[in-house]
């Protein structure tokens, strides 16, 4: 982070962003390409960075492809001669330009220079003079989104332009984007949307603390749970926190970062960030004096932020220019009661802000982030923006987006990321076009923008079919799910909302598949040139992708409304009533029915995550037509998700049943229950690109058995396997028995008489 953005007011950063200065005469303007002929020079600093020179190759391909005209790219600074020069620049002579910053600079009448604030910064000036001046865009991933209008000449306004992001770092996360841009689309794509991370935040405290250099000599820096000193397992292993009260913890926190800072001086930060489990210290976590945050979770911010302040008071010490990240989610949600921050840490705020969908989630999160600038002189967000790897229709709110960066910004916000997992298909269309361009500029015009995303990706007349497409989508997401009881269910166990539950497709009304057919269809009968009808080809096939979604999903829907249609055959796949059910253990005792004791009905097995405490267990006396049944307990859960599991092989693409008996005792009213149908290959690994089904009771009855039936259809791969979960989430208490679980085929009338 530069001192620039550390000292500079926000609202003045606001101002500085949306009146770049203007220097010059208006009116004048200097010339690179007169009537398809080079006029002007690319010209590169000796020895400058790979990114500058990177930046100069860009400028000469895309002048080319748009007029015809090749400038030529010389090293160094060339001596006098009539060619306008256009001159790359990474060293700006004002220090205070934030170093993803850019100048537009015409220090004479032949001069043009493109100074940035780093390499980053160069590159991004290219960018946005190609985007200015040319009209380029970068619409899509690949040279299918790249839009490059025609020009025989290519005037330049001598006017200064300064242009530096309201968010000094701007990252996304997926899994699509990995390989590094040069060889990845994807990757190639948010970069030209000039992202760029620049801090470190992520999850890291168990490469802070290794088990391989801590477990034997101290033993104490890892936490007590349930009475029972955790040692991980490994260095990869991250479900547990450490314990930060223990003597000398900070001392060697202090140590290793100060080595990695000798070892990487250029690096601007370093990550305290939390790992990713609940397993805190029970000194904490069963505290008498333990209170509540504002996501539910026990609150820890105290406590973490005191060990926080006292690794960055120490390091700074030695490296006084440093920074320090991590998230704050879980038992960090909320800011500190009683401990200040050092000025040098930002945390990364984490919740899914869609959530802003719902009004009183909307003052939730601004009261939080208020709460939080009282006592961080600066803010970081962490957003869940999901795209089409895990959600199964366009996840699309460019303006909900518009209106909580801008309150970001304008609340001391300094740095964003998200995680987004969009796949190759690209089914959200300029989702991540206008976030990453709010990034940069929060006060971006979203209509105007996407009004002109739509007309240069598929032409003018094709428009306004794209246009109303993804409106749709965005009233879908943002109107009707939050109506939903997936929605509702979601916001209570922050901070994301459920993406492996398709429960947002209650919103469908059947029908409106056809209505989007037609609008799809539209795009690309009027899409005119061959690059429009090659983009509109591509958002047709993302379309097929999600219409087979919602296809399947109705389809299910009926079923569960109506049931089979008449004459349909149920061919068992299993069965089980805990009645007969050979165990993988020793033998049921009398009056023993845990699994430690009595063993594991074959087949079965049981999940919960580490700092979770539930009881799972084989009830052999209680069912409810023999005896016999799967039970938990879930006291000692905190709420977390519990889940009895079995994986079986299926067909492709074919229908089944799921069915169980469920009976509840004492167990929260807000509390799930019900089954839940989840993905794998056929190597057993799992896969969130098909549809989870989820089907809950709505209101169980205490002490009574009721019945629940899920209607799924299977991936169309090879060879997968269905993974049965009984599932209970939510309940901090309470128990729960599970009988008479089946999975059978369903068989039309017509293939079982074949």
């Amino acid at each position: 982070m530069s001192t620039h953005l550390a000292a500079l007011s926000v609202r003045t950063f606001g101002l500085l962003l949306i009146l770049a200065s203007v220097r010059g005469v208006a009116g004048q303007t200097v010339d690179i390409v007169n009537d398809g002929q080079s006029t002007a020079v690319i010209v590169v600093d000796p020895g400058a960075p790979a990114m500058a020179r990177e930046a100069g190759k860009l400028l000469q391909r895309v002048i080319e492809q748009s007029s015809g005209a090749k400038l030529a790219i010389l090293d160094g600074n060339p001596k006098a001669r009539n060619e306008v020069t256009i001159r790359l620049r990474t060293e700006p002579g004002d220090r205070s330009l934030d170093k993803d910053g850019f100048v537009l600079a015409f220090p004479e009448a032949n001069r043009i220079e493109i100074i940035g604030g780093s390499a980053h910064g160069t590159i991004f000036g290219a960018q946005d003079f190609l985007e200015r001046y040319l009209g380029v865009r970068w619409l899509l991933p690949g040279d299918l989104g790249e839009y490059i209008p025609r020009h025989r000449t290519i005037s330049i306004p001598r006017r200064e332009i300064r242009q530096e992001p309201a968010f000094f770092s701007r990252q996304l996360s997926g899994r699509s984007f990995h390989g590094g841009r040069e060889k990845n689309p994807l990757a190639m794509f948010l970069f030209r949307q000039r992202m760029h991370g620049r801090m470190r935040f992520h999850h890291n405290l168990l490469h802070l603390y290794p088990a391989s250099q801590y477990a034997e000599s101290h033993p104490e820096f890892y936490p007590i749970i349930d009475g029972k000193r955790y040692l991980p397992k490994n260095d990869r292993d991250y479900h547990w926190q450490p314990n930060l009260r223990a003597k000398g913890i900070v001392e060697e926190g202090v140590r290793n970062i100060d080595g990695f800072f000798d070892k990487h001086p250029d690096a601007e930060s370093y990550s305290l960030g939390m790992n990713d489990s609940h397993a805190w210290d029970d000194s904490v976590m069963k505290a008498a004096n333990a209170t509540r945050n504002s996501v539910g979770r026990i609150d820890l911010s105290d406590y973490f932020f005191g060990w926080a302040n006292r690794i960055a008071d120490g390091v700074l010490a030695k490296h006084p220019d440093k920074w320090f990240g991590c998230l704050a989610y879980n038992e960090l949600t909320d800011p500190p009661k009683k401990v200040g921050l050092n000025p040098r840490i930002l945390p990364y705020v984490c919740i899914d802000r869609m959530f802003w969908a719902d009004p009183e989630q909307r003052r939730l999160d601004q009261a939080r982030t208020r709460a939080w600038m009282q006592v961080a002189p600066r803010l970081a967000w962490y957003d869940y923006i999901y795209g089409d790897e895990f959600y199964k229709a366009p996840r699309f709110y460019p303006h909900l987006m518009g209106e909580y960066i801008r309150f970001a910004h304008e609340q001391g916000v300094v740095a964003y990321y998200a995680e987004a997992y969009p796949t190759p298909k690209w089914t959200e269309g300029p989702k991540l076009y206008v976030f990453l361009r709010l990034l940069w500029d929060p006060y971006l015009d979203v209509d105007a923008t996407l009004a002109e995303w739509y007309r240069l990706t598929v032409g003018e007349r094709a428009a306004p079919y794209l246009s109303e497409y993804y409106e749709f989508w965005e009233t879908f997401w943002t109107k009707r799910v939050p109506k939903t009881n997936w929605f509702r269910d979601s916001v209570k166990t922050a901070p994301y909302l459920h993406f492996g539950r398709a429960g947002y497709f209650e919103a469908l009304r059947i029908g409106e598949e056809e209505r989007l057919d037609a609008l799809i269809e539209n795009v690309v009968a009027h899409a005119r040139t061959p690059e429009q009808k090659a983009r509109a080809v591509f958002i047709r096939a993302g379309w097929g992708l999600v219409r087979t979604e919602m296809a399947n999903y109705l389809a299910i829907k009926k079923l569960v409304e109506h049931g089979p249609p008449p004459g349909t055959r149920l061919t068992p796949v299993f069965s089980s009533d805990f009645e007969s059910e050979e165990s993988t253990g020793r033998p049921a005792a009398a009056g023993r029915d845990d699994w430690r004791s009595a063993g594991m009905p074959k087949g079965w097995g049981h999940w919960q995550r580490t700092g979770s405490h539930a009881t799972f267990g084989w009830d052999r006396r209680t069912g409810k037509r023999s005896r016999g049944a799967l039970t938990l307990d879930a006291g000692g859960s905190d709420g977390q998700p519990l889940c009895f599991l079995r994986s079986v092989a299926v067909d492709s693409n074919t229908l089944y049943r799921a069915a169980c008996d469920v009976r509840t005792v004492d167990l929260d009213n807000a509390a799930a229950v019900g089954i839940t149908v989840k993905w794998q290959d056929k190597t057993g690994k799992w896969t969130t690109r098909y549809t989870n089904v989820d089907r809950r009771l709505e209101k169980p009855t205490a002490g009574r058995w009721e019945h629940v039936v899920a209607y799924v259809r299977t991936p169309a791969i090879e060879k997968p396997r269905l993974v049965f979960m009984l599932l209970v989430d939510g309940a901090k208490k309470g128990r729960v028995w599970f009988d008479n679980v089946e999975l059978s085929r369903l068989v039309p009338d017509q293939q079982a008489a074949d």
